[in-house]
């Protein structure tokens, strides 16, 4: 840290070592060194080299006050639970420092260190204390409590020390509402089979929120196989980017429940490439109501300085109801259609009053609600095992052992629905304003 700080302290030297000064001050300053002196008294004589130094010090601090500050503010002990960018955003003082504890009855003591605040996010810096040295088996609930809502916790990073003492959590939350002001950062903790709760409150300084980056409107639409794809926005905080847009409308959605398709998207395969490089995924979601199916992903921090942009629509996949059912009488390999999904059943076997089924399909094909139909009883499944992975010039294969607890003479098996994706694999270049 010291080496840093020396560091910026040569560097603003150097900039205060290429200053030119104006030529009327050194004009002035020639004349002051040689005006007729006036009469001072041998003590006060005596401090012009004291007041001197303390000019200089003065200049050197104040010209670098900004930095001791900025390493003042940062917080510290959260280097290997932060990314590249929330360490970059963290160098630079960034953060709200909120330093505030509470204390179980059992010596647990909770610190929120600090916040980080932006159009995305809160982040969430705090440090758990066991004077027990069980901290890493402590189940502590939090959630931020705020005017007339509750913020919720969707993704979390923490590490222990050696003593198992000490733990450094970093916790994201949903991004705040314009109008908050004070907030609750509440914490819950079990202690003897009772549930014991605790409050940090604090406020927001709204100067400190970084706001965003880059908001930008894209509104483009994809038609695909069985449904259309659009893309709304792309917002970039500070702290990370989001991509938000909507699988079908309200009228797509109430047309293929009327007529019972049995038709779902549950998940969106995105990316998003920035100078030429993809930024790491971080999580996202996918909801459906009578509005329609929107989806959300969410990605890391745009570098900086941005040159260029471009998202790529990847694919999505679906799950639809089906209606297959193959015998399985004769001696295998068999090979069945479902949805345009290859399905190959490698082999039937029986074990232990069990029926063993191996079947291999491309890795991203998932069947669902599988029975097997032994001398005409419908049987459930009781178990996937997961077995080898394959890579060929078709794509990756994956091979799985299905198990139902029954043995017999004529089988059938019976799959409900299916998980697939549908590629499209199109790139949309986005202009940087």
């Amino acid at each position: 840290m010291m080496k840093k700080v020396e560091a910026l302290l040569k560097e603003k030297s150097k900039k205060y070592e290429t200053l030119e000064v104006p030529d009327e001050l050194e004009e002035s300053l020639r004349a002051a060194l040689h005006r007729e002196p006036k009469e001072h008294s041998l003590k006060s004589r005596k401090w012009l080299p004291a007041v001197a130094m303390w000019s200089i010090a003065i200049l050197l601090i104040g010209g670098n006050f900004s930095t001791f500050a900025y390493y003042g503010k940062r917080l510290m002990g959260y280097d290997t639970v932060m990314n590249g960018q929330l360490q970059e955003l963290n160098d630079l003082g960034k953060g709200q420092i909120i330093d505030k504890s509470h204390t179980f009855s059992n010596g647990v003591t909770v610190t929120l260190d600090g916040i980080m605040l932006d159009d995305t996010q809160l982040l969430t810096f705090y440090t758990i204390y066991s004077p027990m040295g069980d901290v890493d088996d402590l189940h502590i609930g939090h959630e931020i409590k705020g005017l007339f809502k509750t913020y919720r916790q969707y993704r979390g990073q923490g590490e222990c020390d050696e003593a198992r003492q000490k733990m450094k959590w970093m916790m994201a939350f949903d991004a705040i509402d314009f109008y908050e002001k004070d907030l609750s950062f509440r914490i819950s903790l079990g202690i003897n089979g009772f549930l014991e709760e605790g409050s940090i409150k604090f406020t927001l300084e709204r100067e400190k929120a970084m706001g965003h980056l880059l908001k930008q409107p894209i509104n483009q639409k994809f038609q695909m196989e069985d449904t259309s794809l659009k893309i709304n926005d792309l917002v970039a905080a500070p702290t990370r980017t989001i991509v938000t847009g909507t699988l079908q409308d309200s009228l797509d959605l109430l047309k293929k429940r009327s007529m019972k398709e049995g038709f779902r998207p549950i998940e969106v395969s995105l990316a998003v490439k920035a100078n030429g490089e993809l930024l790491e995924e971080q999580g996202g979601n996918i909801s459906t109501n009578l509005e329609g199916t929107k989806f959300r992903k969410e990605f890391a921090a745009l570098p900086q300085p941005l040159i260029s942009l471009e998202l790529i629509v990847e694919s999505f996949t679906i799950q639809k109801n089906v209606e297959e059912i193959l015998q399985l009488e004769k001696s295998g390999p068999w090979e069945m259609m479902i949805e345009g999904q290859k399905v190959v059943i490698d082999k039937v076997e029986s074990k232990d009053n069990d029926t063993l089924i191996t079947l291999t399909t491309k890795d991203s094909v998932l069947l669902s609600q599988v029975y097997l139909e032994v001398d005409g009883k419908k049987v459930e499944l009781e178990r996937t095992d997961e077995s080898e992975l394959l890579k060929t010039e078709e794509g990756i294969f994956h091979t799985r052992v299905l198990k139902f607890p029954a043995v017999g003479e004529k089988l059938n098996l019976i799959v409900q629905k299916i998980n697939y994706p549908e590629i499209y694999n199109q790139t949309v270049t986005i202009l940087i304003k």
